[in-house]
């Protein structure tokens, strides 16, 4: 009898096994059998707004930071990330006048990536940051705009996931002395959020 029931639970072993193996089958994989994959995020000023150049730095802190909680990713801290760019000698502002191919061009994304020890590089990009002031009901506003992109590539450069392009505006009453910039981070803040969200709905796919 135990020889029988032995006999039994191999041919069913070898049956399963069987069906595993077979040609064309797929075996779902859970998110956590996916290795994590380390990211760097790069982010550019690209815009007319010079006041947003001081803010690039706190922007991809806030912007690593938010991507930190989606699963599978591991965010390369900042300092690091600014010391090989300072290393490779690529500035945001030689790339702005076409001197050089960088991060945002795509020239040098194998680089940067091998230094950093990255599989993916996340490349945002401030485009558009304009106010226009409006008459409603007598009043005075400002209506504050803010366009923006971004990038997810591999470490050869290519482009592996479709972030869309985002639009956020702001309107605001005018009152004397009002820094541009707080609104503007208002809608940082907001892009930001969605943008978090859009990576986190398409990270298992492109982490594999």
């Amino acid at each position: 009898m135990k020889k029988l029931i032995g006999m039994v639970f191999a041919g069913a072993a070898m049956a399963v096994s069987a069906q595993v193996a077979a040609p064309g089958t797929t075996t779902p994989v859970s998110a956590n059998e996916i290795p994590v994959k380390k990211v760097a995020v790069f982010v550019q000023n690209r815009t007319r707004e010079k006041a947003l150049d001081d803010e690039v730095d706190g922007i991809r802190d806030r912007l690593t930071s938010a991507l930190a909680a989606v699963d599978g990713l591991q965010l390369i801290d900042s300092s690091q990330i600014a010391d090989t760019f300072r290393r490779y000698k690529v500035s945001t502002d030689e790339e702005k006048k076409g001197l050089v191919d960088g991060i945002f061009t795509g020239g040098s994304i194998p680089n940067i990536a091998r230094m950093l020890g990255s599989d993916y590089i996340i490349a945002a990009s401030i485009v558009g940051a304009s106010s226009m002031r409006r008459k409603m009901d007598d009043s005075i506003n400002t209506v504050f705009t803010l366009r923006t992109t971004m990038k997810i590539l591999d470490a050869s450069g290519a482009n592996v996931s479709s972030v869309p392009n985002w639009t956020g505006t702001f309107p605001v009453l005018d009152e004397p002395g009002d820094d541009p910039m707080n609104y503007y981070n208002i809608l940082i803040d907001r892009w930001i959020a969605k943008s978090v969200n859009d990576v986190a709905s398409g990270a298992l796919k492109w982490r594999k």
